[in-house]
């Protein structure tokens, strides 16, 4: 087991995400790891050096990307473009390795006031109600419901951790987490 490991995420929010993931879930972790956010999967290519380095240091890489709308092809699609530089590793894809979705359809199973996200839907159903077209980004649900929930000064903090840890379900029993612990427990210790 190497004592490395280099995550590859797609953004900010994914970096934020798996180190509180680790924070909470793998409290007692000796492994050195690494979180690299790379811009999506265009972004990847430019990673190129830092994915040689660490496998050269013996380290282990893991790319943690989105899902989006078909799991199987973006993981063709990673798969490809590392092959392209020289290189294969694992790859988990949020929500649960499986579906498609992104890290927001997680965020919002982790979420501890669920009640948000009925109150969400049904605006969402009324602004489409009045434009058809109308569609929100994903980032805007979970910035909303923090919004909602945490105090100006809160904001500024770390995102999932500290006082705003209030608002996610981040331990090792949180089922929405399964697969991506199950996924980070055979490569960190």
């Amino acid at each position: 087991m190497s004592s490395r490991v280099r995550i590859f995420v797609e953004g900010k929010t994914d970096k934020e995400l798996l180190e509180a993931v680790l924070a909470g879930c793998f409290p007692h972790i000796s492994t050195t790891v690494d979180i690299k956010p790379c811009g999506g999967l265009p972004g990847l290519s430019k990673q190129r050096p830092q994915l040689q380095e660490n496998t050269d240091n013996g380290g282990i890489n893991l790319i943690v990307f989105d899902a989006d709308n078909n799991p199987e092809q973006r993981r063709q699609d990673l798969i490809q473009q590392l092959a392209d530089m020289g290189q294969s590793c694992p790859i988990f894809l949020f929500p649960d390795n499986q579906s498609p979705g992104q890290q927001e359809a997680l965020l919002r199973e982790m979420a501890t006031i669920s009640d948000f996200f009925t109150c969400w839907d049904h605006f969402q159903q009324c602004l489409q109600h009045l434009n058809q077209a109308y569609h929100t980004d994903h980032h805007q649900m979970v910035y909303a419901y923090e919004q909602v929930y945490l105090e100006k000064d809160e904001m500024k903090g770390p995102r999932f951790q500290g006082s705003a840890a209030r608002l996610w379900n981040i331990t090792p029993n949180t089922p929405a987490l399964k697969a991506l612990c199950t996924f980070l427990s055979s490569y960190i210790r």
